[in-house]
């Protein structure tokens, strides 16, 4: 997933099993830095594996991920129970994505049935409202929640180009804005 969006990750720990990959010693937390895409400015990445995710382990997390100088983490967790993770999504100022683990055993950009998403810059955002003089609200949506939208962590107003194959136009590409 971190590859997937632009994060800084080692050739090594792109080819390792689950199994060893969570045997390594220090891997708590993992922090990675990337250029983000859309303003060219550098940004950091925490990301914490947790057994068990309670509110106040979130916020607790969230402290941890300002002394850390990151605004970005993400929680990778175990626990099979449903938790209130509304919480996550701004405290204290920093933003905490949260994923189950076996959320994450499977690429869904890699399976057949999806199509591909890549997220537009604002310069191509821009350009696309002009080419087909139409306004955001204007754009079909893509819902946050989505699987695929979570997966590459696309936030309120990004638009993704989702390109499928098409019998008869070879490949059929479609906007949506995410909401």
């Amino acid at each position: 997933m971190l590859n997937d969006r632009h994060y800084q990750v080692s050739s090594k720990s792109l080819t390792m099993d689950l199994a060893k990959f969570m045997t390594i010693p220090d891997i708590y937390p993992l922090i990675t830095l990337r250029k983000n895409p859309k303003t060219g400015l550098e940004e950091k990445l925490v990301v914490f594996y947790e057994d068990e995710l309670k509110g106040a382990r979130i916020k607790a997390l969230a402290s941890e991920l300002s002394s850390k100088g990151a605004k970005h983490g993400i929680i990778v967790y175990n626990s099979a129970k449903s938790v209130a993770l509304n919480l996550a999504d701004k405290t204290a100022g920093v933003q905490l994505e949260t994923f189950q683990r076996k959320e994450l055993l499977v690429n869904i950009t890699h399976h057949i049935l999806v199509p591909k998403h890549e997220l537009l810059s604002e310069e191509e955002k821009a350009t696309l409202l002009k080419h087909y003089s139409v306004k955001e609200t204007q754009i079909p949506r893509i819902m946050k929640t989505d699987p695929v939208a979570k997966y590459l962590g696309l936030k309120v107003g990004d638009v993704v180009r989702i390109t499928r194959p098409s019998e008869t136009a070879g490949r059929y590409v479609s906007y949506r804005i995410v909401q």
